[in-house]
């Protein structure tokens, strides 16, 4: 309940940051719950503290996206949550400090942006061996461990990807109506 109750008030966004990285909306919701289920008890203490260790790789916002992975995905165009930001060009992304990156991807919009920026990048590195369109469990599986899995022709889910695209989902489909 707790984990419905956070995400309903951002189906829009769920539903428009999916339809803009052309991913499957219940699968990013699916992806969503899951990361609310695995850090929602730690998640008001830890995301402020994380945010301000520059040393850290911090998941924070409602998808937990880590500012390692926000700042990849900026620098790879294909989600920059602020473009008027100097500090957030392609260019400079580099050399941006994690906490200022911090403020953009606790704020739920941007996090669910991320998200789905995130699973657009898995199917597109992973195009050339297998479609991941017709896989959500491959989808989920891959969100959970990242993009440096290097990709190939037979990719194999695993527990986390099969609850995310079978359980969750579910749970995805009835929440977001």
């Amino acid at each position: 309940e707790a984990a419905k109750a956070r995400l309903t008030p951002h189906k829009k966004i769920v539903f428009d940051a999916a339809e803009k990285f052309d991913v499957d909306p219940y699968l990013l919701g699916a992806i969503i719950i899951d990361e609310m289920a695995r850090f929602a008890p730690w998640e008001p203490a830890t995301d402020p503290l994380f945010g301000f260790f520059i040393g850290f790789n911090a998941s924070v916002g409602i998808a937990q996206v880590t500012i390692e992975t926000a700042r990849g995905l900026i620098r790879d165009g294909y989600y920059n949550p602020n473009p008027t930001d100097p500090r957030l060009s392609s260019n400079k992304i580099g050399e941006t400090a994690r906490k200022d990156l911090y403020e953009y991807v606790k704020q739920p919009k941007y996090s669910i942006f991320l998200a789905a920026a995130h699973m657009r990048a898995l199917i597109d590195t992973w195009k050339r061996f297998v479609d991941l369109n017709k896989k959500p469990q491959i989808i989920a599986t891959l969100y959970s461990i990242g993009r440096g899995k290097p990709p190939h022709g037979n990719p194999q889910p695993n527990k986390r990807g099969l609850q995310i695209s079978g359980e969750f989902y579910h749970l995805a489909r009835g929440w977001l109506v």
